[in-house]
């Protein structure tokens, strides 16, 4: 998302969750996990990739169907959303 912030971003991300989550579907729950990861000054491409795949791999992790903020996600500076999580959008 172009000039969003990764609150602004969790919060669409969050959107997309819940209509997955309640869309109707006979005999099927369908959940959505994603990590959000904003480009830091000075990183590669590769870099922001790697901290928002590891956040969405502890989103998957801690039960599904939740969004995960990550700003390192290797140093434990992360935000849930969703799920079990406190709805809390702020970086």
């Amino acid at each position: 998302m172009v000039d969003a912030d990764k609150a602004a971003a969790a919060a669409v991300m969050d959107e997309l969750r819940l209509a997955v989550e309640h869309s109707p579907r006979e005999g099927v729950r369908g959940t959505f996990s994603a990590g959000v990861e904003c480009v830091m000054p000075g990183d590669t491409l590769a870099a922001t990739l790697a901290r928002a795949d590891a956040a969405l791999y502890l989103a998957k992790e801690k039960g599904r169907n939740r969004v995960i903020i990550a700003s390192k996600a290797h140093e434990g500076d992360v935000e849930t959303h969703g799920a079990t999580a406190t709805s809390k959008l702020a970086c």
